[in-house]
């Protein structure tokens, strides 16, 4: 089962550890797809 933390690194978080990585990657994301959804969509 160790092998899965390389892929998934959030299995071995609590909810809400994992809640806040989801929240703190979402904020990273927005700022990013302003520049891109200019040239993708």
């Amino acid at each position: 089962m160790k092998q899965l933390i390389g892929m998934h690194p959030e299995a071995e978080l609590t909810p809400r550890e994992k809640q806040r990585k989801l929240y703190h990657d979402e904020k990273q994301r927005g700022k990013q797809q302003k520049s891109e959804y200019a040239g993708a969509e």
